[in-house]
């Protein structure tokens, strides 16, 4: 379970390698991915 906000790793050997809950509703989750300083927006 998340919420907006929510920040973590994808893989525990590469920290710079995250995931952060962007936004949540009823339809879609909306999470940002990627590298320090290289984000992208996925849906």
């Amino acid at each position: 379970m998340v919420r907006e906000g929510d920040e973590f790793n994808i893989d525990p050997s590469q920290p710079q390698n995250a995931i952060r809950v962007d936004k949540i509703t009823r339809l879609s989750v909306t999470v940002e991915t990627g590298m320090l300083g290289s984000i992208r927006v996925l849906r």
